[in-house]
Order: C-alpha cells, then structure tokens, then sequence
C-alpha cells in the first residue's frame, strides 16, 4: 500500500480537482501554501509512486502539471487518497511496512521512491536495510543497496509468510476459523494492521470464500486453526506472485500425494483465471501435508520414515526425543502411553515441515516460555534430534508444540489422586497436546473432583452425558454449563472452574438418588447387570468381518455398512456421513479406520468390522488400511451402551492384540477377544 505524506496528499487532491487542466507551481504553492521550491521537492520521485496506479504526471513548460489517467485510475487514486495513513509512528512500523514491500517489489526500487512512501529521508531508508539484512538472511535472501532481493521464489514467499503472520499470532481471543467472516475480521485487526492489509485484499476475500463453500469437499476444515489460516495466508501470496508471473519452480517429490491438492488447485484456477504449474501445485499439497489435524483423520504415508537413511520410524524417532531431554525426565516421557501416542501423531506433520521448511507459528508461545519455561528449555535441547530433516535449528515455534505434549505428560506425573465425582469434558480449538495438558493440569489442581474426558470440536454434535464443560472456544446454546477457559489455564480460569463445582455440587440430588434403600440399590444394579448382558448379545450377534472390495472409498464403505446394518438401510447412511463430514477417524500408521455414528432411529448396538479382499485397501484415502470398524448406537443410547462401545473403539489404539486380530483377519482369535474386552465392562465387576 502507497504511503503518502499529508502534504502530498493535498497536492494530488488539488490536481484531481481540476481534471485534466494544468496548475501552475505557482498556483499550486498558494493552494498548499508552501513555496514552489517545496511543491518541486514534494514531486520529485512522485511520478514512479503514481505508475503502479496508473496515472501519469505530466509536466509542460509555461503550463505547469496535471494528473493523466483514466476514469478508473483517478477512482483509484481517490480512493487511496481516503484510506491513506500517515507515515509509520515508530521506527519498528516502518521497518516492518519496509520489510514487506521489498518482498512484494523483488526486483528493486530506487531509495528516493521509498524515502517518499515512508516520508523519511534516503539515508534513513539505507540504514533500515542495514537493519533488516539479518532478518532476510534467516531466509537465504540477501537485499542489494536499491533493495533488490536475491534469492529464490520459494524463500520470498516463506519470508512474505512469517512477517504475515507474526501480525496475527497474539490474537487475543480464539476465532470462529472456519467462518470467512471472522477470519477476514481477524486479518483486519491484528495486532499489526497495516501489514495485515498490505496483502491483497481483492485475493483475500475471494480465497475466503472459496475456503468456506469448499471447506468439507476440499476436507480443509479437518485442519486446526493455525494451520488452516497459515494455508490461506500461502494460497493468497502464491495466487498474487502467479498472476505476476512469478512461479515456484522445482521437482515434484515422487511420494507426495497431490490428490487434495490437485483438487483445491482446480477450484482456486476456475475462480482466479490462472494455472498452477506442477511445482506450485506440488508446494501446496506440502503445505497440507505439513498440516496440524484435529484428530487422526489427517495421518498420511508420507512421512512414515524421512530419516536420511531410512531407518528410524516414527516411533523410534519419539523414543530418541525422549531420551533427549535426559534422565529422569526422559525415562517418565518413555513410559507415558499416551504421551507417546500423541508425541508420534504430532511427530508426523512436523517431519513434513521441516524437510520442505514449512513455517508453523504457535500463539501459545510466549505463555509457553514463561509458564513452562524449564520444560520449554529442556524441549529445545531435546529437538536437536530432529535437526537432520531440516536445514537448521527447529523454530521455537515448533518447540512450544513439543513443549505442550511434553508439559501433559509432566501434568500428568503430578497428580496422583484418581477418585472423581462430576463428569466433565475438556473441550479445545488447539489441539490433542493442549487438550492433554488442560486435563492433566486439572486432575492436578482439582484431585477426585472431576471425571474428565477430552473433546474434540467434532464431538460436540455428540456429547455425552456431563455435568460441566470446559471449553476454551467460545460456545453458546448448550444445556450444560459452560467455563470458558484460556488454553494454558490462568489463575483466573482455575477460580471460576472451582466456583463452577462448587455450585454444581450444593445442588441438590433427587431423593431416588440421595435416600435410596439398599433393595433399591440392588435393583438398580441388577437391572444395570441385565442391560448390559442384552447390550453384550446384541453386539456379538452383530459382530462380524465383512468382505469388501479393496479399491472402496469411504463413501463405498459408508454404503456397504448401511446395507449389512439390521437397521434401517437409508438411516444408518445418513447417519454415517453425517458424522463423517465432521472429518473421517483414519491411522495411516496403525493401519485402521473407523465408522461411527449415534442417530435416533437406529436400532440397537452394532459392531463390525469391514475387511479388503486383499491385504489392505488401495483407494488413495485408504492406502495401508486393514480394515474399518462399524459402530452403530441410538442417539437415545444409555451411559452404559455408549462405555462398551467407547471401549472397543478406544481397544483399537490401547490394545495391541485387538488391532493385530482385526488387521490379520483372524476371527476367532478376534471372537475370544470381543468377548474378554465385553467381559472387561461388566457393572457386576465394579
């Protein structure tokens, strides 16, 4: 955006006024009521700020000057004459306004035009690109004494994106980031508004809207927050660049799925008139690769093994970071499961990142290091261990996300107490590694209070029954309370959580409840024991592996378990990709995927297990995978349906002989078993 002073912006104005007539200096200089010698300084280099406008400055001796242009130039001038701000407040805004117009002018421009956009003198301007060289060079890119940048395409635009998004990092509330509205309000009141709006604002909005028309067909909304803003920013910088000519150029990985890519390329070609070269199409399918997904829908292939000679998996790699932070730290983290197997899952995205150097940006990260600080330093010196796929040290901001997975597990080491009372969901926007941190922390702070179980945004169409929910999104028509919290829990948010329990505690119980006999008691439980003996039935009579072609999609499993299903063939299908728009359930790395949904009209509990006439499925979205688990409850199902299956799905990633007897098709050992893990949910054992 061009910045002019106020003195020339009354000067434009004048010579807007009078069309296409001459002004004389003279004229001119008692308009603005400066001398003539001040109007010849204010117009010198004036000329080349207006071209990229369109409109021409015209000088003819004995005449004086006039604006040349068109009827949409002089609009545009207007315009921006309108919106123009004053020069940068501080030494910082202008270098940072600096920063990227070198990088949106690659080629270079003479220092008296900057001097004017910034209203600062050339010498200024020559000691702010002193100034910015180091930032450039974390880039590769080094800036001549005109600003003319040398470097490669790719390394301009990685720098476009970490200026864009150092402006937005601290939002100091968490986003609606799959509504365009909201997004485009965030873009607009950053903390750094006028770098914000230095991107193109026509390129912006039409990728908004091309996000949010598409977002479940293109399967962009199973991204979280940062990643799918950091997506936008990428697509809106590329799309510019191409229409300038400026294209990424290089090999396509031969291992790079571009099926997503190839897709969302199409749509944004058709509504932008442009063609994405391979290579192009090829950086954005990196980009969602290298992506942060809310759930397991996201895992992929690619980055299984990127060691340098081929040897280390994913979870050796997490092992070795374990060993990294040192003893004892090293060998808790080692035996924490579910440390672990969020550890590997983040591991795999991050892998991506770094090889095809891939900003992240974390807005937890300054909290991170002053709340966290000891594990954050000690995660740093851990992270070395993956400098070998990057092309340097790992970014802070990709250590504040090991710091979170790692500050759970230390959480988790704190508390001891296990004893619980309310039921209570921990629901968050940031992700597996926030969520266990947010519920470890609270069995620490909150011991045999609360019985807690994390929540995905995906969930809350489907929530168990609870008591409370502590949720750091913003929600609003729910029939449970409410404690919105910030991601690291605050002071703040640790009081009015405990005056949230305290108020759900006094209420009062009913008196079946509170002043049952023990006859009534027996009862109850006997007929608990009953359901669950009928629930047990009706899942082994509906247990059972079901041929399917090895080349099916998820739409042609959908299809296959409606029909297999005792209910209702159009319900069951309905109701499956109903909740699979919400985002699909898939391990590429354990080789499983699951079906699951919870509708009125569906008949009972079902549970079976779809299996490829080959060893696995071959359609790109389910390459590796060995089968697909079913599970089928009624939306008006009892606390007591939805534990037993809670405990065969989750069996599918705690229980290495359920998922070696499902993934090997072996079905009486996988019969035995069903029944050990039915046996293991019996009320008659608690």
């Amino acid at each position: 955006m061009i910045q002019f002073s106020e003195r020339v912006r009354r000067i434009l104005r004048v010579l807007l006024e009078q069309s296409d007539e001459f002004v004389t200096m003279e004229a001119l200089a008692e308009k603005i009521q400066v001398s003539r010698r001040t109007i010849f300084r204010e117009l010198d280099g004036l000329d080349e700020l207006l071209k990229p406008i369109g409109v021409k400055l015209v000088s003819r001796p004995g005449k004086g000057i006039h604006l040349e242009a068109d009827t949409e130039s002089r609009q545009r001038l207007f315009e921006l004459l309108s919106r123009t701000s004053d020069s940068p407040a501080t030494k910082e805004d202008r270098r940072r306004l600096l920063l990227y117009d070198l990088l949106q002018r690659p080629e270079g421009t003479k220092l008296s035009v900057r001097a004017y956009r910034f209203q600062v003198s050339e010498a200024t301007i020559s000691s702010d690109l002193e100034a910015l060289r180091p930032w450039l060079a974390r880039f590769g890119l080094q800036a001549g004494r005109s600003g003319k940048l040398i470097g490669s395409e790719k390394d301009i635009r990685r720098a476009m994106s970490e200026l864009i998004h150092d402006s937005i990092a601290s939002a100091p509330e968490p986003v609606e980031y799959l509504s365009a509205k909201s997004l485009d309000d965030l873009f607009q009141t950053g903390q750094d508004a006028g770098i914000m709006k230095l991107l193109n604002q026509r390129i912006l909005n039409e990728v908004l809207g091309v996000f949010e028309e598409n977002k479940h067909e293109l399967r962009l909304d199973r991204f979280e927050e940062t990643s799918y803003i950091s997506l936008i920013i990428h697509l809106v910088i590329a799309i510019e660049r191409i229409e300038k000519g400026e294209s990424v150029v290089g090999e396509v990985p031969k291992d790079l799925d571009l099926t997503q890519a190839r897709q969302l390329a199409e749509v944004l070609a058709s509504q932008f008139g442009i063609e994405f070269p391979p290579a192009e199409i090829a950086f954005i399918a990196l980009h969602l690769e290298g992506a942060r997904r809310s759930s397991l829908a996201g895992s992929s292939p690619y980055s299984t093994d990127l060691n340098q000679d081929g040897t280390d998996s994913l979870s050796q790699l997490a092992r070795k970071l374990c060993a990294a932070y040192g003893e004892p730290l090293g060998s808790l983290l080692i035996a924490d499961t579910q440390y672990l197997q969020g550890l590997i899952a983040h591991l795999e995205p991050t892998l991506i990142r770094l090889k095809a150097k891939i900003p992240i940006h974390n807005p937890l990260l300054e909290r991170l290091k002053s709340d966290y600080a000891d594990i954050f330093e000690r995660t740093r010196t851990a992270a070395k261990v993956l400098e070998p796929y990057g092309s340097g040290p790992v970014s802070e901001d990709e250590i504040g996300f090991l710091t979170i997975h790692a500050g759970a597990a230390v959480e988790r080491l704190a508390q001891k107490t296990k004893h619980r009372k309310l039921d209570t969901g921990v629901l968050c926007a940031s992700g597996i590694g926030t969520s266990a941190m947010m519920k470890a922390r609270l069995e620490r702070t909150f011991p045999g209070r609360m019985n807690l179980q994390t929540l995905s945004f995906s969930q809350l169409a489907d929530l168990p029954p609870l008591s409370l929910l502590i949720s750091s999104y913003p929600l609003t028509d729910l029939s449970i309370p409410v404690v919105r919290v910030s991601p690291l829990l605050t002071t703040q948010d640790l009081d009015a959580i405990r005056q949230m329990l305290d108020l759900i505690s006094q209420k009062p119980a009913l008196p079946t409840e509170s002043k049952a006999s023990d006859r009534t008691q027996f009862r109850s439980h006997m007929k608990e024991v009953a359901r669950w003996s009928q629930d047990c039935l009706e899942i082994e009579e509906s247990f059972r592996m079901i041929p399917a072609q090895s080349g099916s999609s998820i739409a042609d499993l959908i299809a296959l378990a409606a029909r297999q299903s005792r209910s209702e063939t159009e319900v069951v299908q309905q109701a499956l990709e109903q909740r699979e728009r919400l985002g699909s359930v898939i391990s590429y790395e354990e080789g499983f995927g699951l079906l699951h949904a919870a509708a009125s009209g569906l008949d009972g509990l079902e549970y079976f297990i779809l299996i490829p006439d080959k060893e696995s499925f071959t359609h790109p979205d389910l390459q590796g995978i060995r089968f697909m688990a079913v599970s089928l409850m009624p939306a008006e199902a009892s606390r007591l349906d939805r534990e037993i299956l809670s405990v065969l799905n989750s069996s599918l990633v705690t229980n290495e002989s359920w998922l070696n007897a499902l993934k090997t098709h072996n079905q009486s050992l996988t019969f035995n078993l069903l029944e050990e893990l039915l046996e293991s949910t019996s009320p008659a054992k608690n």
